[in-house]
């Protein structure tokens, strides 16, 4: 896999690299984001060499290609009821 220096990786949800782990938060404001084929997809063009850890609404992608991949999920908690 080939790696990119973290100065070249722009994405707007890419929040960035530490230590051999890349960290996307996948958010839109206005309607739930799916970390789908097509998302994966995206974060694996921009990878870095690092593991990569996915914050979305939810996941489509069936956990053994996830962890193929390098990629694991975190579900956004949006049905937290605001204080």
């Amino acid at each position: 896999m080939a790696t990119n220096h973290p100065s070249t990786i722009h994405h707007r949800w890419l929040l960035g690299l530490h230590d051999t782990t890349a960290w996307w938060f996948c958010y839109d404001r206005e309607q739930a984001v799916a970390l789908d084929i097509d998302l994966l997809a995206t974060v694996l063009s921009a990878q870095t060499g690092a593991m990569a850890v996915v914050y979305a609404d939810y996941c489509t992608v069936p956990d053994e290609l996830m962890l193929a991949r390098g990629a694991r999920f975190k579900k956004i908690p949006r049905d937290i009821p605001r204080l």
